[in-house]
Order: structure tokens, then C-alpha cells, then sequence
């Protein structure tokens, strides 16, 4: 009986040496292989501080934080929108699939041709990740990735959405940046002319306190000026964005050699001034034969136009968002 009680206790010492060695063995075998090359997502977006957008044949695209939003290149604010949507790849990318072994080649070949690399660092400087984002699979879901130094592509995806995204890195300089045209306080407002090109009687000039005809020969009108009607005027460029930025539009030339429907010029406290002109879209059907120049354009029959600014931008803008700005100067005298 005793040698049988030594014989089982031996038997159990040996097995749980035995499950040590092998639970031991699995643990260095996974210590030891790579995973990097899969690791895409950067779960703490707290410790990126810069990130950098490469595309063939262009100049890289550098986004640095700048308290609650990102700057590009260090010279425009960039777009809210796209940087969010960037920002929700760079942390929930997720793998979706490993493709074929079989289909390596002409993934990593194709990357020559759609890749877009992105680089992440944090405060200090230090990279967090480098990688490749190429086209998608033939089904358009998910988009190839490769860690910068593997050849071993992935099919990543987002858990929220099935398409790729791929595009979501994929604009001009432009289409990243804010389109905010004006966006002044109203309290910060210390003067506003606005200037109607086609229609005088309509223009005025604010003072900080009141309003009066901005052309010599206009006509003033008598009675008080509603000083509610100006806080509402004012409150209008608190803040007013594009639809586009139209910098490089083949024809603006000949769009700003054109007379626009409305001027403003609007100065605040700190003395910095910002200079519009609206421009409609030229009238297809206009006859040269015409009067008015008014007939050449469409003020009725179109829901965009351009505005020329004196800081260098030129965009496209939508009448529904800009149109709190063109006032009459006879409105500032209802009740």
C-alpha cells in the first residue's frame, strides 16, 4: 500500500513538471514571435501629437495638434470633419482578414501605385507606428495594410463601417483644411460696410452703433434704427463656412474680373479687417444684346456662389448659409 502511495505521488509530481515545461515552452514561443506587423491601432489618441500623410508624387501632408484641433503644415487650420474621421482609422482600425499567400505579391505591388503612408509620432518626437494604406480587395470592404518594413499585408477595416478607408486619407491639401470664411464674435465687431454694386439704394455702413447710407448719393432714411435689428444682423458672422475652397478653379480670373452682386468688409476690435466679394455664377442664357448688367447673371436661380477674400482664398459658398449677411439698409429701420 505505502509503495503504491509513493508510486502516485511520483506520477503527479512528474505530470505537473511535465505541464510547467510545456506552459513554459508555449510562453517563450509567443514571447518570441513578432506581432508588430499587425499591430495598426493606436488606442491612446492622448500621446499623438503629429501625424504625417505621404501620396505619390506630392508633397507630404504634416498634421500637428494645436489644442483642440490640428494644423496643417503649420500654416492652415484643418477641416474638423476629416480629421475626426482620420483620427477614427488611426485608433479602431481592426483586422478583418489575412489574404492569401497566394495574393501577396500583387498586394504589395499594388501598394507602388496606391499607397499612402502614414507616420504617427508622439510629443517627444518618437515614431508610434509607420505603415502603408493601399487600395481595396475586389468586394471594395476593408482596405490593405502593411507595417513599414513587413511583407506581410492585411485587409483592415472599421467595426462601424463595411467600405474602405482608404479615402479618408486620400485628399488634396484643400479638401483637409477648415473652410470657415468668417467667424467674428459679434461684440468683437467694431465696423461693417455692405456694398450692392447693382442695387445702391440697399448699402449701408455700421459704425459700431448705428447704421447710415454707405454712398454719397443715397438716400437717408428718416426715423430710428431698431437697435435689436443690428444685434441680430451681427450675430450672422459668428460663423460662416464654404462649401469649398475653389483655389485652384481654372476660371477664377475671369470670375473676379466680373462685378460682384455684394461687397462686405467687416473690421473688428483688434483692428484685423476681412475683405468678401460675391460673385453669382455666370447665366448660360445671358444675350449680349442685353441692357442690364444684372441680366448676366443668375441671382434667382442658383444656390451657390464664389467669394474672393483679400487673405488670399477664393470659395464656394451656399446662399442658405450666407444669407443672414445681405441685409437692406431699409431692415435696420423696422419694429
Amino acid at each position: 500500500m505505502k509503495k503504491n502511495l509513493i508510486l502516485f505521488a511520483a506520477l503527479i509530481a512528474l505530470a505537473i513538471s511535465g505541464w510547467y515545461f510545456i506552459n513554459s515552452k508555449e510562453k517563450e514561443s509567443k514571447k518570441s514571435f513578432d506581432f508588430s506587423y499587425r499591430e495598426f491601432a493606436l488606442e491612446d489618441l492622448e500621446e499623438l501629437d503629429k501625424i504625417i500623410v505621404a501620396k505619390r508624387n506630392t508633397d507630404p501632408l504634416i498634421f500637428t495638434r494645436s489644442g483642440d484641433s490640428w494644423m496643417i503644415n503649420n500654416q492652415f487650420k484643418a477641416r474638423k470633419n476629416a480629421m475626426d474621421n482620420m483620427l477614427d482609422v488611426v485608433k479602431n482600425i481592426r483586422i478583418d482578414y489575412v489574404p492569401p499567400n497566394s495574393a501577396t505579391e500583387n498586394i504589395m505591388k499594388s501598394f507602388l501605385k496606391h499607397g499612402i503612408k502614414v507616420e504617427l509620432y508622439d510629443k517627444a518626437g518618437n515614431a508610434l507606428k509607420k505603415y502603408y494604406i493601399g487600395s481595396s480587395p475586389a468586394d471594395g470592404i476593408g482596405s490593405y495594410f502593411v507595417m513599414e518594413g513587413s511583407e506581410k499585408p492585411l485587409v483592415m477595416a472599421l467595426p462601424t463601417m463595411k467600405g474602405n478607408v482608404h479615402t479618408r486619407f486620400n485628399y488634396k491639401l484643400n479638401e483637409w483644411r477648415d473652410m470657415t470664411v468668417v467667424d467674428i464674435q459679434s461684440d468683437d465687431i467694431s465696423g461693417i460696410q455692405v456694398s450692392y454694386p447693382f442695387n445702391k439704394k440697399f448699402s449701408f455702413n455700421y459704425d459700431g452703433k448705428t447704421v447710415w447710407p454707405l454712398h454719397d448719393l443715397q438716400k437717408p432714411i428718416s426715423g430710428k434704427v431698431n437697435k435689436k435689428m443690428i444685434e441680430t444682423y451681427l450675430q450672422g458672422f459668428e460663423h460662416k463656412e464654404a462649401e469649398y475652397i475653389e483655389n485652384e478653379n481654372p476660371r477664377r480670373d475671369s470670375i473676379v474680373m466680373q462685378v460682384p452682386f455684394c461687397e462686405i468688409s467687416i473690421t473688428d476690435k483688434a483692428g484685423s479687417k476681412k475683405d468678401l466679394r460675391f460673385f453669382y455664377f455666370t447665366n448660360p442664357q445671358f444675350d449680349q444684346t442685353q441692357t442690364t448688367a444684372m441680366d448676366a447673371y443668375s441671382p434667382f436661380h442658383t444656390e451657390r456662389f464664389f467669394i474672393q477674400t483679400n487673405w488670399g482664398d477664393f470659395y464656394l459658398g451656399q446662399h442658405q448659409v450666407f444669407k443672414d449677411l445681405f441685409w437692406k439698409y431699409d431692415l435696420f429701420f423696422k419694429e
